[in-house]
This record gives C-alpha cells, sequence and structure tokens, in this order.
C-alpha cells in the first residue's frame, strides 16, 4: 500500500510532538518546584524549628481568646486511639492515661527568630457531663519526674449540661481548653487525670488532643 504525501507528513509531525515530549517532560513536573506557591510559608532552618529545611506549611493565624492569633505548630493525640474507650470521671481525679514527654519528640522547639511569639498550649478535648448550674471539667497534666504531680498543669473545660453515657451511642461535644504557657511546663513523662468540679456529678471523656501555638505577631517571611 502506498502512502501518499499528508500521510507522510502526519507520521513526521507525530515523531516530532513525541521527541519534544520526552525531552521538555510533562507540565505535571513543574510541582517539584522547591519554591512555594503564594500565601505558603517556608520554614526551615531559618526559623529555628525541628522541620525538613524547606518545608512548606499555610501562613494561616488561628484566632486565639483574648484577641490573640497564633501559629499551630504541633498537636499530639493524648487519649483516644482505637482500643482506648471513652471513660467516667467523677469529682476525685482519675488516671486517664500515661505519656511520653508529650513536650518533646515530634514537639517542635520555640525559634529564637520568632522573639515577637510566644509558645503557648491547650487542650482540645471530645466529651460530655452532667453538670448543669455549676462545675467544670478539670484534666490533669502531671509533669514533674516520671508523672509526679509536684508540678501540675490543670486545663479547663466548661460543663456541657449533657449525657453521661460512655457507650458508642452517648451524646458528646468538643471544647478547647484554656491555655498555658510554655514557662509552665517540664520535659517530662506525663501522667493525665481528670475530675468534675462538683460532688457526685460524672464526665465522659472521649478524646484529648494537646496542641502547641507559637503566638503573637509572626515575622517577615524573606522571599524563596
Amino acid at each position: 500500500m502506498k502512502l501518499n504525501w499528508v500521510t507522510y507528513l502526519l507520521i513526521l509531525l507525530s515523531v516530532v510532538i513525541l521527541a519534544g515530549g520526552i525531552l521538555v517532560g510533562p507540565p505535571s513536573l513543574s510541582i517539584l518546584s522547591s519554591s512555594p506557591p503564594p500565601g505558603i510559608l517556608k520554614l526551615g532552618e531559618g526559623e529555628g524549628f525541628q522541620t525538613s529545611p524547606g518545608l512548606a506549611v499555610p501562613s494561616l493565624l488561628t484566632e486565639l481568646p483574648n484577641n490573640q492569633k497564633g501559629i499551630l505548630v504541633h498537636e499530639r493525640l493524648l487519649y483516644g486511639y482505637p482500643g482506648q474507650n471513652p471513660i467516667q470521671v467523677t469529682d476525685t481525679e482519675k488516671l486517664i492515661t500515661n505519656v511520653y514527654n508529650p513536650f518533646g519528640y515530634a514537639m517542635p522547639l520555640p525559634s529564637a527568630n520568632r522573639k515577637n511569639m510566644k509558645r503557648m498550649y491547650r487542650l482540645y478535648v471530645v466529651y460530655s457531663d452532667g453538670m448543669t448550674t455549676e462545675g467544670e471539667l478539670k484534666i490533669h497534666i502531671c509533669n514533674g519526674s516520671w508523672g509526679n504531680c509536684d508540678k501540675k498543669l490543670t486545663f479547663t473545660a466548661n460543663r456541657t449540661w449533657g449525657d453521661t453515657s460512655a457507650g458508642p451511642e452517648g451524646w458528646h461535644r468538643d471544647m478547647y481548653t484554656d491555655m498555658k504557657k510554655h514557662e509552665e511546663i517540664a520535659q517530662n513523662h506525663v501522667k493525665i487525670y481528670a475530675n468534675t468540679t462538683v460532688k457526685d456529678k460524672t464526665a465522659v471523656i472521649r478524646q484529648i488532643t494537646l496542641q502547641a501555638f507559637d503566638v503573637g505577631v509572626p515575622p517577615p517571611v524573606a522571599p524563596v
């Protein structure tokens, strides 16, 4: 079968396009560029974080109490992993769990380059309780040596006027606690306790997550 000139031209054009694609590479490879897109902070050694150089994170500030703003730098689940069932507590402090140094390991150190910002911590709690007109839920992180309560951080969550069932069908809500300063913590393994502040009132804790923020005005980020 003979090929006419149009067929030869189409074959030649296909070869040229294919060769160009191999040499130039697909456009999708551009996403591997080290420069982050607009609206992204590039955190590396210059920011003093324990992160891989060039790690990009969204430059969004979180609204915090007292008209403060902060950057969420780390969070760690302390209680509520699969197999850890909802736990009931009353007005007597009850041990919830033991945690190896929640303020260390993957937690980045406060940055010396963020002199206008201060490290602060709070808890995100999923829970409910039977307190109605008075009372609060207290969560204590004992961070003396090996969880000794001679050094204790106490976080407070508001009462819910809610369910006290610890079953999977139980009603629950979530809440952020008050915040604590970095100067109040110690780099130790901890024991976590909880209690209600009203006699004979029960609370059910389903999840506790520690959040760390750098609070204040972030420094300008150099162009990358």
